[in-house]
């Protein structure tokens, strides 16, 4: 899990002069789950052009969206697309995804990435910011609520953009816009190759069993176990099953270990993208009663070996920039360190 597990976006109708369409692009909100697989074709296609520097998995997409049930705002105000042309007669060619209460992701193919598109993607955004993003000390505790900034509270700002730190065409526009970036370490993306690794599976502690979800109970000790290795994880029982449902979600990638008594020590799902054969490992967690035993990396090369088995052959793992034990970790499965992603800020002159 990263720090952008929770991002999300606006409804508009598609003729907005700030945050709709532009005189070449034509955009709407989020409206139906078709959208989301559209979003992934479009993260596979920037996955061929931009790799090994890439922004985002297609697994991402069901990921994060497992993450808004029963949050608000939801789907149609945390994503926006963004069209060639007229919406939904056109190519999509980008995406916003908005998260309360000031951060945003894109995804738009390298052509696209220009001051005037971005423009209106920011337009939008600093909308959203406008309805949704209020200061910590006012925020109404998700899941399940939202605040509007009309009641005379202030919003959040500045608006933080993550961005892949090598991405030179975005990063200018983001430049002509007024944004830099900004002090925080952001996330590691390490990749590799699956053919490269050495994914052998190491001896275990006694006791300890390498198994994939297949049961009820192993959904509540899955999730259980989640909770403890990410302090604030809002997942639950009814969001696992949902992320059970998702198009690129395989019960032979997710896989665990149990401990002697039966619990969860740990856990990796890996997301294997069918139009790239790239794998993502998201999450990646140990119990915090578990830990310095080497059962991530055995959970990880588990996950690994089953997804090279199923065709795989990049991997991609995020760590955040300020988790040493993470990062030695995916160190250690051979993988290398092949983008930063870095929050982008506008400048106090911008504003």
């Amino acid at each position: 899990m990263t720090a952008r597990d929770v991002a999300g976006a606006g409804r508009f109708d598609g003729s907005n002069a700030t945050g709709g369409a532009s005189p070449a692009h034509g955009s709407r909100a989020w409206q139906t789950p078709a959208d989301s697989r559209q979003m992934q074709a479009l993260v596979s296609r920037c996955w061929r052009e931009d790799w090994p520097d890439v922004h985002l998995h297609a697994g991402d997409i069901d990921w994060w969206t497992m993450h808004m049930i029963g949050r608000a705002p939801g789907l149609e105000e945390r994503i926006r697309l963004w069209f060639a042309g007229e919406a939904d007669a056109t190519e999509l060619v980008g995406f916003g995804w908005y998260g309360p209460p000031s951060d945003a992701d894109l995804t738009i193919l390298p052509a696209h990435r220009t001051t005037a598109l971005l423009g209106h993607i920011v337009a939008w955004i600093d909308e959203q910011v406008a309805r949704f993003g209020v200061a910590p000390e006012v925020a109404v505790s998700e899941p399940g609520a939202s605040t509007q900034a009309g009641d005379g509270r202030e919003p959040i700002a500045p608006v933080r953009i993550w961005t892949t730190e090598s991405d030179a065409p975005q990063i200018a526009a983001l430049s002509e816009l007024g944004f830099g970036p900004g002090p925080a370490p952001g996330l590691n993306h390490f990749v590799g190759h699956l053919d490269r690794l050495a994914l052998g599976s190491p001896d275990l502690p006694p006791g300890y069993v390498l198994k994939t979800v297949a049961t009820d109970a192993d959904i509540a000790a899955r999730v259980t176990a989640g909770r403890l290795a990410f302090l604030g994880s809002t997942n639950s029982v009814e969001k696992y099953r949902f992320c059970r449902t998702t198009p690129l979600y395989r019960p032979a990638l997710d896989t665990l270990i149990t401990a002697p008594d039966g619990s969860v020590a740990a856990f990796a799902l890996a997301w294997l993208d069918p139009l790239t054969l790239a794998v993502e490992l998201e999450p990646v967690g140990t119990h915090p009663d578990h830990q310095r035993q080497g059962l991530g990396s055995a959970v990880c090369r588990a996950a690994l070996r089953a997804a090279r088995a199923m065709g795989g052959q990049q991997v991609l793992v995020a760590a955040d920039g300020t988790n040493p034990a993470a990062n030695g970790l995916y160190a250690s499965l051979g993988l290398g360190l092949a983008a930063r992603i870095i929050p982008f800020r506008r400048s106090p002159a911008a504003d």
